[in-house]
């Protein structure tokens, strides 16, 4: 009882630090978030995409009769240089229907679809972009100042084995997004719906 009676004289006693204490400033509150949600985001720890093709497309194909017109589809993308990125006896099939993934070059893409149009239909595919188009001079800027540095002071590395390995990983990263960036053409992800009509 006598506890009880302890915690509630307690309860009504405001200490000095609770009287000192000035309102909270929701808008300042709200302005610093916003300061460090929107900050820069990091250079050196930046990370670059790797995927090896800029946009997406979706087109829905409607064919007569998808085992005589499937051999054709096939065809015309081989033609074109395509190269399916599941095998097709992995990719997801139906009695009337057959899911197709290929990666080609933007125009072997647009060559494509206007090979099939002779004999199926479909609307514009949806394009979805992919990832977004690299830096390539940042990243050359980060590669030209990285090495000579990381070259220079190898003896103090090597007692630096986890900053060593930081430094290796970031630069093996960045040679390779190098690499994909430099590539005269982007290739296109053609995610492929076939279905037999109604």
């Amino acid at each position: 009882m006598a506890a009880l009676l302890l915690v509630l004289v307690l309860s009504l006693i405001s200490p000095s630090w609770a009287q000192n204490k000035k309102p909270i400033d929701q808008k300042k509150d709200l302005a610093e978030d916003m300061a460090l949600i929107t900050s820069e985001r990091p250079y050196w720890l930046k990370i670059y995409s790797l995927i090896p093709y800029s946009e997406e497309w979706t087109p829905n194909l409607k064919v007569k009769n998808l085992q005589k017109d499937l051999p054709r589809i096939l065809k015309v993308f081989e033609k074109n240089g395509g190269a399916l990125t599941v095998p097709l006896q992995n990719s997801a099939a139906g009695a009337k229907s057959q899911q197709l993934s290929y990666k080609l070059s933007d125009k072997a893409g647009r060559e494509a679809l206007a090979g099939l149009k002779k004999f199926s239909s479909f609307n514009e595919p949806r394009v979805r972009l992919a990832a977004e188009s690299t830096p390539l001079a940042e990243v050359k800027a980060k590669i030209e100042k990285l090495m000579p540095e990381r070259a220079a002071h190898a003896k103090e590395l090597a007692g630096m084995p986890a900053i060593s390995g930081i430094a290796d990983e970031l630069l093996e990263h960045l040679l390779l997004v190098e690499s994909i960036a430099k590539k005269k053409e982007m290739q296109v992800l053609l995610n492929i719906t076939v279905e037999e009509k109604e």
